[in-house]
Formats: structure tokens, sequence, C-alpha cells
């Protein structure tokens, strides 16, 4: 990773620190331990080894510095929660092509703050969508025996049922996010009203989504 790389994706509270301990340590060295003007520098080595060893680092959908603040809180937190498998990947497709976006609206006037705001919202939506995504996955992880009987075969069916819809969502939404990154490139005329409808239809369908697995969950324990 390069230096302009580590200062465009390091985190506010990681750049704090270092600029805490520099200054902190070089005005301890001057008046007291000279020592401190070669551990100091170290000290920064060491935080900047951690964080870059941070999942954060490595997997920067994971904590997306470009978007806004709300919005790349909620994607760090479901990432956090998400167990490996398809829906972290459905949700990484989604980030992408937002990051993408929200950076080339620094250069690009088309890219209006309501567009913008609608792409967040996507986002947002997304990740509960997602995390109701992976709920489904781990039911059907967690016990082989769910196909035991004609009842449960019933409620895995449906668990499969809610799982494929939920994909398909997200699919749409990773789609849409990437055409208007492709029209901000191309200087066209750029609508998000996909997107915003998008938005909207997710929003409903993860409030049903999340009730009905919560009661899948009591079905199934």
């Amino acid at each position: 990773m390069t230096a302009v790389a580590i200062r465009r994706s390091l985190p506010p509270s990681v750049s704090l620190l270092i600029v805490a301990v520099v200054a902190t340590g070089f005005a301890a060295a001057t008046v007291a331990a000279s020592i401190l003007w070669w551990l100091t520098p170290a000290m920064v080595c060491t935080i900047l080894l951690g964080w870059h060893r941070s999942p954060a680092s490595t997997n920067p959908d994971a904590d997306p510095a470009e978007l806004p603040s709300a919005t790349r809180r909620i994607v760090r937190d479901t990432f956090g929660r998400l167990p490996p498998g398809e829906a972290a990947q459905l949700l990484r497709a989604i980030v992408q092509p937002a990051r993408s976006l929200f950076e080339a609206a620094r250069s690009n006037e088309s890219l209006s703050p309501a567009l913008l705001g609608d792409c967040a919202e996507l986002v947002d939506v997304s990740c509960a969508t997602a995390a109701e995504l992976g709920r489904l996955e781990q039911l059907l992880a967690r016990d082989a025996s769910i196909a035991s009987s004609s009842d449960r075969r019933i409620l895995r069916d449906g668990v499969k049922s809610g799982s494929a819809l939920l994909r398909d969502r997200l699919s749409h939404a990773a789609d849409a996010l990437a055409k208007l990154y492709v029209q901000s490139i191309e200087r066209g005329s750029i609508s998000s009203d996909r997107v915003a409808e998008l938005a909207k239809d997710l929003t409903a369908e993860v409030s049903i989504r999340r009730q009905a697995n919560t009661e899948l969950e009591a079905l199934l324990r």
C-alpha cells in the first residue's frame, strides 16, 4: 500500500492517534528524554502496522471511507455481523459501485446531492437486506435435520425461497448502482429514479422478511 493510499484510507481515529503520539513524543523528547526521538517513530510504525493488518485496511469495502459517515458506519457494522457467504459477497457488489459514485462526485457536478442521497439510502437498506439474507443462510446451515420431516421440509423450502428473493433484490441493487456509475463516467443524463424505486421496494421487503425470519427461527428451534 502506497503512502498516498494510506493517507486517503486512514480512519480519522487512527490519524488522530498518530498526531497525538507524534506531538506528545517529540515534545517529551525535547524537554526530557532524547530517546523518544527514536521511540516515537517506532510507535507510529506499530500503530500503522496494526491498522494495516485489520480487516478494514485489507477490505476497504467493509469500511468505505468514500461514503457518508452514517452509511459508512452501517456498512461497517453489517460486515462485522455477516457470516462469510453469499450475503457478504452481494453486499460487497453493492458497496463497490457506491464507493466509485461518491468518489466520482468530487469532480462530477451531474451527481447531485439528491442523487447521492438516493444511493446512500439504497446502500443502507441493502445492508439490512444482506443481514436478513445472512440470517437465512445461517438457518439453512445450522441444522441439517430441518428436512427430517415433511413439516420441516416445508419450512426449509420457505427459507430457500426467501433467500432467492433477497439475492435477486440485492443483485438488482448492485446492477442499478453500477449502471448509474457508468452513466456518470459517460457524462450523460443521469437519473436515480431506479435507485430510489429499489430503495423503497427493499425497505418494504426487508421489513416483511425480518418478521418472517424471526418466525422461522422460532419454528426451527
